[in-house]
């Protein structure tokens, strides 16, 4: 889910810098004003989002795509409800997203909003059961080698992002000491075998 908040906080944030000058112009206080304007009108184009790894030509530039992995806790037992109503894990999410634009100048103007909007928006992902939410780094700014075309240009650029998730669920059930004591449960055909599990 993590990448999904980002998703949305990104779309959001883009479009809560684009919508006014003032708002814009902090993010780059040290930038010419001329750089500047020339920044903020790049950001009046669309940016086109995207699932990684989708099995179809990408769209037009920029474009922004974010993958997520799970990290693992390899001594984390579960049943951890402490007689409490909530039996909980944590996840470690992390999520990498994927810049990819035509100049060198509009990748670093989407970083900085993009790390911008998830500063922004920090209480989102608090409120969405987010701990710990890191900055973990960005990759060099370099040209795309593998989205190149003849004469085209494309750079490329990578920020991950980490989230300590808490995963609760509620105990408010009848209690399943028994597993058999459903009778709704599934009945389980293994391949080569005469008997059901």
């Amino acid at each position: 889910m993590f990448d999904l908040y980002l998703m949305h906080i990104i779309g959001n944030g883009i479009n809560y810098y684009k919508a006014n000058r003032t708002l814009f112009d902090p993010l780059f206080p040290h930038v010419a004003e001329a750089m500047r304007t020339r920044m903020f009108n790049t950001l009046q184009n669309e940016v086109a989002f995207d699932s990684s790894f989708q099995a179809r030509t990408a769209g037009k530039l920029p474009l922004i795509t974010i993958q997520s992995s799970e990290q693992f806790y390899d001594q984390q037992g579960l049943g951890q409800n402490g007689g409490s109503d909530f039996a909980h894990i944590f996840t470690s999410q992390e999520a990498v997203i994927n810049v990819y634009t035509e100049s060198m100048e509009t990748t670093r103007l989407l970083q900085t909003v993009i790390q911008a909007s998830v500063l922004l928006f920090t209480q989102i992902l608090i409120k969405g059961g987010f701990q710990n939410i890191l900055y973990i780094g960005a990759n060099p700014l370099i040209p795309e080698i593998g989205l190149r075309g003849e004469n085209l240009a494309t750079y490329g650029r990578q920020l991950r992002y980490s989230g300590l998730h808490l995963l609760e669920i509620p105990l408010k059930i009848e209690q399943l000491d028994d597993i058999g004591a459903s009778t709704n449960l599934a009945v389980i055909n293994v391949q080569g075998s005469s008997d059901s599990v």
